[in-house]
């Protein structure tokens, strides 16, 4: 099933495309270019990039920093559409993981079920009752 970028899903998850297509971007590079392994590449690019720019920049979000100087806003990753991102960028790296596998002629289902675990974590913090989003619209 293909869904359109104007569905509620996509509409969601629209500000996140940009990264997510860099990161993949990044991956492949570093995997077929300077022949890094996929997998570790992958949770480098998708989980440890946003996760380091956040803990650089976590003191800039609270009271009196840089983007929240009335301390009136609440820090993203205060958020739990924050970790629903990350737990579908962590799903994207298991999934690298699992690619991985099967080219080395190896069992994925390990992968595949963190992938699985990951991704509906990540769904249900994104959608969820507190997030007051909906995925049907």
């Amino acid at each position: 099933m293909r869904l359109p970028l104007g569905s509620p899903v996509v509409g969601v998850m629209r500000d996140q495309l940009p990264y997510i297509g860099i990161s993949i971007l990044l991956v492949v590079l570093g995997w077929s270019v300077l022949g890094l392994p996929l997998g570790y590449t992958a949770i480098a690019v998708f989980v440890g990039w946003p996760v380091i720019g956040t803990l650089v920049t976590a003191d800039d979000d609270l009271r009196g920093g840089y983007f929240n100087p009335d301390g009136s806003a609440v820090p993203p990753w205060m958020e739990l559409v924050f970790w629903g991102y990350l737990s579908i960028r962590a799903a994207l790296a298991a999934l690298a993981f699992a690619i991985e596998a099967v080219i080395a002629g190896k069992s994925c289902w390990g992968a595949l079920v963190c992938v699985a675990l990951l991704l509906s974590l990540g769904l249900a913090l994104v959608y969820g009752p507190s997030s007051g989003r909906s995925a049907s619209g």
